[in-house]
């Protein structure tokens, strides 16, 4: 791979974004370099076609240039959307191991604490068919939840060297309420 190994400095965090994280063509060169993260997507695929998804996940994922915005809104569905972040967090979990990159610190948002968990080996699936069945319950779980109406209308947002009147504009434009999640 490397005539000599990686010389990585300072410490490093895995951190793994929630949802929100995913668009169309989401790590599309990754996975035609680098057969571990392809292999996450086709499980996700795999179990997305198992649950009853409709649309190829695929197709969602990696829309025709024709399909884009329809692949877009299709993402943002909360049973798809978990599926696609976790299937590029252990993706690139996996490289990274390859890599031989270690992390000192893994934080997770969201579903991305999925990840997390996942890289603080927290769990381990035994099998391919294993990951294929919690991938199929994760996007269950979501759309159950998605569909119970117990998740309360939301918008998440990052702040980071925001003019202060721009931010009170979009607390007002939110209703003034404010919850910091990370």
């Amino acid at each position: 791979w490397f005539e000599r190994p990686l010389a990585l400095e300072g410490r490093i965090a895995f951190v793994f974004p929630g949802e929100g994280a995913q668009y169309p063509n989401m790590m599309e060169g990754l996975c035609r370099q680098f057969p571990e993260v392809r292999r996450h997507f086709d499980l996700t695929a795999e179990a997305l076609r198992l649950h009853g998804l409709t649309t190829p996940f695929g197709q969602i994922l990696f829309p025709q240039p024709a399909q884009v915005q329809a692949a877009e809104a299709a993402l943002f569905g909360l049973e798809v959307a978990v599926a696609a972040v976790t299937a590029a967090g252990r993706g690139l979990l996996e490289l990274m191991a390859r890599l031989q990159v270690v992390p000192h610190a893994i934080v997770g948002h969201s579903s991305g604490e999925f990840g997390a968990l996942l890289a603080a080996g927290a769990y381990k699936a035994a099998s391919e068919e294993q990951s294929i069945e919690a991938i199929r319950w994760g996007a269950e779980s979501a759309r159950q939840l998605e569909h119970s109406k117990l998740v309360p209308k939301a918008s998440l947002l990052s702040v980071g060297g925001v003019d202060p009147a721009a931010l009170e504009g979009v607390l007002r434009d939110a209703g003034g309420r404010l919850v910091v999640a990370m």
